[in-house]
């Protein structure tokens, strides 16, 4: 299990078109060019936030170890976001692409940003029953 600090938290959407958005989690210790932790969860979803509008076109939620060192289609077990910490466990076939069993990312964020993750997570993970907020 790797364990790190995040002293990056943010919540963002990238709008490849109207149609193909994607959205993100990301968490970042330091630069990962000079040894940091920096790591991704991201989902393409249609514009209006739903699986719908890509007509079942679904990757599934992708986990990208940046700088591109691992991304991961699927392979989470299970992932708990709390108001302190990201807790998740990769699947067994997933931990030699992650280099990792799982992570453990601790954050201090205020209300607004708590309130961003929550959200985006719920877009992120839609669907997903390894998904929870505790």
């Amino acid at each position: 299990m790797k364990t790190f600090t995040a002293n990056i938290v943010e919540t963002f959407k990238n709008e490849f078109t109207p149609e193909f958005v994607v959205f993100n989690l990301f968490f970042e210790e330091s630069d990962p060019e000079e040894g940091g932790e920096s790591w991704c969860f991201q989902r393409a979803l249609g514009a209006d936030g739903t699986l719908k509008s890509l007509e079942g076109d679904d990757d599934g939620v992708c986990t990208v170890k940046e700088i591109q060192q691992a991304i991961l289609h699927e392979g989470i077990q299970k992932l708990e976001l709390s108001r302190t910490r990201l807790l998740c466990v990769f699947e067994p076939h997933a931990v030699e692409e992650t280099g990792t069993q799982g992570l453990e990312i601790n954050y201090q964020i205020d209300d607004i940003l708590w309130k961003e993750l929550k959200e985006m997570s719920s877009l992120v993970f839609t669907g997903k029953g390894f998904f929870k907020v505790v």
